[in-house]
């Protein structure tokens, strides 16, 4: 399956003026990709008051967390989580995007991401297939959210899920 059939149905043009096909190989190489300005600021202002039931809305006060997390894919299949951060940047500090990715007889790769607001972050959660030195082995990829040391942190979050494997 096609990264452009995983999103069909699911309002494509929310990745207007991004290449399917670089996003794609970011993907695959790295579990996830950066989308900076997806959303400007009234549409972020919208998602956070409800106007899409798509989404799933999160409010992180100050000691607040997500902790990692990892959506199952159906066999064989694949998830891709889009998070879009709907707060100022300003307005709280910590609550990076974090991911974690594990991989067998090697020791955890962790990434974070600090998002302005209506940035968003693609990202290939559960397992996948991934090309070493000697074949391929299975990584798998989590996130969640850093601790918010201050302020109040609003985020968008969406799921997409495809029974089969993205080509």
């Amino acid at each position: 399956m096609t990264l452009a059939e995983l999103l069909r149905g699911h309002d494509l043009a929310i990745l207007r003026g991004h290449d399917l096909a670089i996003l794609r190989a970011r993907l695959e190489a790295d579990g996830h990709a950066v989308l900076p300005r997806l959303f400007d600021a009234s549409q972020c202002d919208l998602l956070r008051h409800g106007a899409d039931a798509r989404y799933r809305i999160t409010c992180l006060e100050a000691e607040q967390f997500e902790p990692l997390a990892c959506e199952e894919a159906p066999d064989e299949g694949c998830v891709l989580v889009l998070t879009v951060l709907l707060s100022e940047a300003s307005a709280f500090s910590g609550g990076e995007c974090v991911m974690t990715e594990q991989r067998p007889r090697l020791q955890s790769r962790p990434m974070a991401h600090a998002l302005k607001q209506g940035d968003a972050l693609l990202m290939r959660v559960g397992s996948r297939a991934v090309q070493g030195t000697n074949g391929s082995y299975r990584a798998t990829l989590r996130h969640g959210v850093a601790r918010v040391r201050s302020g109040t942190r609003w985020a968008a979050q969406r799921v997409f899920a495809s029974n089969a494997p993205l080509a």
